[in-house]
């Protein structure tokens, strides 16, 4: 018989008998010990019970235990390798004689392995370790197993564990992995996603990215107590229930003896600190959703969930207050070339693993899923695909969390919101500092702010090498290149470029694609003060070279083809001489610098500010004359801050070096704002979203159409959830636009107009009337009246220019503050003391912005009004048929365009319809079809030679309306989608 319980005795229980009195004092001796010993150690005095194990490795941070190594049978099933979270000790597959992972998944015949992390408070350099460190210990794990089994093995992983077994087979591209287990492993938190801290998932990223950005915790770490405390709190109501039954069954020993070891575990003894970088890491993976989207750095490569094509098991709680089940079954949009399957269980986060529930449903379920795989069993009915699973619910917060939550993330947004209210007030005193001191330009204030060698695009990246050395620059090739090894790099190619004997102010021109060696060679040249002249590969290179005054000639050894157009400038290879096919070249990798020393006249990075640092190409007329725009550091750097990238960005670079647009705006807005930079090597669609989810790109460069076979071409698996929220680049067509819109589901293109000489940078959309905004940071405009017959600013009787009104075109004008230099700068036209700088667009404002209207010297004049080709053009490239589009001007306004592939044809009427928004005398007399427009290497359009003309519609300007002006069919051209 049970002794009567004290309490009960102590409210009137009497004993009735000397052997119940006996019993009673027994029983309140025991009870008082229990009690003493849980306020004295915490738990009851036990013997710890721990499954046989040895260890087999002894690795860099980790150790590889082999669980009963004696009793180890030669089954059909492969090994099984647990990876423990972090905070918590390895022990916590082990923490339950009775109930274990380790034991449980033993008796069902499997290899058990455990990998062993060890306490990173008692291991040198263990509070510095990262995820990279965690990863790669796991995947070293993965080679050793194999070797000594001879089989692939299955990753199985608790929380965090789970995402380093992912993360792991990822990086092997699953190569050695059978399979991976995971258990409450949350791969992505959106911003609905309830969560069991106080506050929401778009709270928590905000925090997360501050913290991040302060480099907190790459100094400091969490102490182990702190992290026992804070998961606790995720749901204090369970902890404080479980607390009071525990005490409420102290009387009873018995009871609670078979789970006191897993209790006391969990309680104080299985906690770890937390290494500081593996945090900061996981709060970007959060803020950046970098495990759904990709861009994980892992040593010196860049890894992504749709690299890994093992299947996946994961086991899922409906009670489980830390990983909710819609953020666990994400890995199957995070890794679509993986089948994956879910076991939906009725339990919390740690009763998945470790539990007597655990023991009844999850080991089996796993076991059976696993000898299914092999072929040795039925497929267990409890585990299904991902995409047929049937929820059995999900944890929600209760009121109180809600109110708590709700307070919380008021809180942060109003010190976010008044951050940004200082930070905008601090810009604007920037700005009026600026326009009161006209002598102050952007480079003076970054040499104040930053250093005397931080005014330049190679001063900005000295600077990151200097100050975040190890932070990702660059990904090409699916390898990471870190701030100070870029800058390493540059530092070698300044002291190349220099033994040949390149200097300051020396024109140099650069003929390369867009890759490591070309980007590496252009900052290098930044740095030394000499001119980069961008040459384009799609014109006459001499008529270049003689534009841009070059005087040596730096290229790839794809375009040493071009070597006999400049047969008397040294030419150099930036590939090393194994691959330069031109005997007549020389490799610059080549040339030994090991024991030269850098001439005396060398400076970093000279603050030359008002002279053009960069020569670009525009092409101009039918014979598409090169005419060279020089840039300074200034405005290279002005219009870099104006582009629409963050620091925790990925500027995905696919169209080339030479495009204005894409150094300054995608390129250079990468560089001042700290953000990644990944060099695209794709050459098809596949390869393109491969690279994309692969380096977790947010925003992709693009040149005019240059994105049309990315948009057309068939779905592709790899879209899904993809990362890209903005296309960044200039003259995309407007109809490619909407298309590309729809593809990328992103709700605008931000295409750019860039002044000349990077002299106005305004962001806006593409279309007719696209309106356009000017970008952050970058000069102020105005739009004065202008004669385009003229071609020359509109004076009243004072002498004074005019601003045009509201809906009126005229003549762009940019703040020429910082540009006295040009030669277009102009000064006194609305007050005796503006100064400002012709940019050779016409434009008009709207309500919110201006609106491009087209280059002034493209204007057609008319006996009935002017006329802008790029308005005739936006007009039909309104045609849902319509692909390209090229308008010409002379002698009369003619139109020639191709047709989607795949679309039934063209129309009369869909040529009136879209022109009925313009007079009719802007309306082309002429529209051609043709089987093909050539893209030059900006993506604009240009008549191919061999184009095939389908049909030819001719405008009735009596009726307002087209009529066929050939005998042949109007046919699309066959599809290729």
């Amino acid at each position: 018989m049970r002794p009567p319980n004290p309490i009960a005795a102590a409210l009137g229980a009497v004993p009735t008998s000397t052997d119940e009195a006996a019993q009673l004092i027994a029983h309140v001796g025991d009870t008082g010990r229990n009690v003493y010993e849980y306020l004295r150690f915490g738990g009851l005095a036990i013997d710890e019970v721990y499954s046989p194990y040895s260890v087999v490795v002894e690795g860099t941070g980790y150790s590889l235990r082999r669980y009963f190594p004696d009793d180890v049978t030669a089954g059909p099933m492969p090994p099984l390798v647990f990876v423990p979270p972090l905070m918590i000790l390895a022990d916590v597959y082990d923490a339950s004689p009775r109930t274990g992972p380790v034991r449980a998944v033993h008796e069902h015949g499997i290899d058990v392995w455990v990998v062993d992390f060890g306490r990173p408070e008692d291991i040198e350099g263990g509070l510095k370790r990262n995820v990279a460190d965690y990863v790669s210990a796991v995947s070293e794990v993965v080679d050793h197993v194999r070797e000594i089994t001879g089989k692939d093995v299955v990753l199985s992983g608790y929380s965090q564990g789970g995402l380093f077994s992912y993360l792991a087979a990822a990086l092997r591209h699953s190569d050695g992995v059978d399979s991976v287990v995971s258990y409450g492993s949350s791969v992505v938190w959106e911003p609905d996603t309830p969560m069991s801290i106080p506050m929401s998932t778009k709270t928590y990223s905000t925090v997360a990215r501050g913290i991040r950005q302060s480099g907190v915790f790459q100094r400091l770490f969490l102490p182990k107590d702190v992290a026992r405390t804070l998961t606790k709190l995720t749901d204090p109501v369970k902890n404080a229930q479980f607390n009071y039954q525990y005490v409420k069954q102290l009387d009873d020993r018995e009871k609670l003896l078979p789970n006191e070891q897993q209790r006391q575990f969990l309680d104080s003894k299985g906690w770890t600190s937390y290494p500081g970088p593996a945090l900061e890491d996981l709060m970007d993976w959060v803020a950046n959703r970098r495990l759904l989207v990709g861009g994980i750095v892992i040593g010196d490569r860049v890894v992504t969930l749709a690299d890994m094509t093992n299947p996946v098991l994961v086991a899922t709680g409906d009670a489980d207050s830390l990983g909710n089940p819609a953020t666990i079954r994400a890995v199957a949009d995070a890794a679509p070339f993986a089948d994956v399957y879910e076991l939906a269980l009725s339990t919390g986060h740690f009763g998945i693993i470790a539990s007597s529930g655990a023991k009844r449903n999850t080991w089996p379920r796993v076991a059976e899923w696993l000898a299914w795989r092999g072929g040795a069993a039925p497929s267990p009915g409890a585990v299904v695909p991902v995409d047929q699973t049937t929820s059995l619910g999900e944890w929600r917060p209760g009121p109180i969390l809600n109110r708590i939550t709700g307070v919380v993330d008021t809180a942060v947004s109003v010190v976010t919101t008044a951050a940004g209210v200082v930070d905008d007030a601090v810009g604007v005193l920037r700005t009026t500092a600026r326009d009161a001191a006209h002598q102050v330009g952007l480079a003076d204030r970054l040499s104040f702010a930053l250093g005397s060698d931080a005014v330049s695009a190679a001063g900005l990246l000295a600077a990151a090498g200097t100050q975040h050395p190890f932070v990702p620059a660059i990904f090409v090739d699916g390898v990471v290149v870190s701030n100070r090894e870029f800058d390493d790099s540059i530092n070698e190619s300044v002291a190349r470029l220099c033994a040949v004997g390149i200097r300051r102010d020396d024109h140099v021109g650069l003929l390369t694609s867009t890759h490591l060696s070309g980007l590496t060679i252009l900052f290098a040249l930044n740095r030394i003060g000499a001119v980069a002249v961008m040459l384009r590969d799609d014109c006459d290179l001499s008529e270049q070279l003689a534009a841009g005054d070059v005087q040596w000639v730096l290229a790839d050894d794809e375009n040493t083809g071009h070597r006999a157009e400049a047969e008397t400038i040294p030419w150099f290879c930036t590939d090393p001489s194994g691959s330069v096919s031109s005997t007549d070249v020389r490799a610059l990798p080549d040339v030994d610098v090991r024991r030269a020393a850098l001439p005396q006249w060398y400076e970093p990075g000279p603050a030359r500010t008002g002279q053009s640092a960069f020569i670009f190409f525009d092409l101009v007329g039918e014979s598409r004359t090169p005419i060279a725009r020089g840039i300074s550091n200034e405005r290279w750097l002005t219009a870099a801050q104006g582009a629409p990238v963050t620091r925790d960005d990925t500027v995905y670079l696919r169209s080339p070096l030479h495009h204005r647009v894409t150094q300054l705006l995608a390129l250079g807005g990468a560089v001042a704002r700290g953000a990644r930079i990944a060099l695209s090597t794709a050459a098809d669609a596949d390869q393109f979203w491969r690279e994309i989810r692969r380096y977790g790109a947010t925003h992709v460069s693009y040149a005019g159409a240059d994105l049309r076979d990315i948009v057309d071409a068939p779905p592709h698996p790899l879209e899904r959830r993809h990362p890209v929220r903005a296309l960044v680049g200039a003259d995309m067509p407007s109809n490619l636009s909407r298309r590309a819109r729809d593809r990328f589901r992103i709700s605008v293109v931000d295409d750019v107009y860039l002044g000349p000489e990077a002299e106005l940078v305004l962001i806006g959309t593409t279309g007719p009337d696209a309106v356009r905004k000017r970008a952050p940071g970058t000069p102020s405009f105005a739009i004065a009246k202008y004669d385009v017959r003229a071609q020359r600013l509109r004076f009243d009787r004072t002498g004074s220019g005019r601003r045009c009104t509201a809906g009126e075109t005229g003549m762009l004008l940019s703040d020429s503050i910082s540009h006295r230099d040009s030669d277009r700068s102009v000064h006194g036209i609305f007050t005796p003391t503006d100064d400002w700088h012709v940019v050779g667009v016409l434009a008009r404002t709207s309500h919110d912005g201006v609106v491009i209207v087209g280059d002034a010297a493209d204007q057609v004049v008319t006996a009935d009004g002017d006329i802008a080709p790029s308005t005739v053009r936006a007009a039909l490239e309104e045609i849902p048929a319509v692909d390209l589009v090229i308008v010409d001007g002379a002698p009369r306004i003619s139109a020639t365009l191709t047709l989607r592939p795949g679309v039934d044809g063209l129309r009369g009427w869909d040529l009136t319809s879209a022109l009925s928004r313009l007079s009719v005398h802007a309306w082309p007399a002429m529209v051609t079809i043709v089987d093909d427009i050539a893209l030059d290497s900006h993506g604009r359009t240009s008549p191919a030679s061999s184009s095939t003309v389908l049909a030819t519609w001719v405008l009735d300007a009596n009726r307002a309306e087209y009529r066929p002006n050939s005998t042949k069919p109007v046919e699309a051209p066959p599809s290729n989608v």
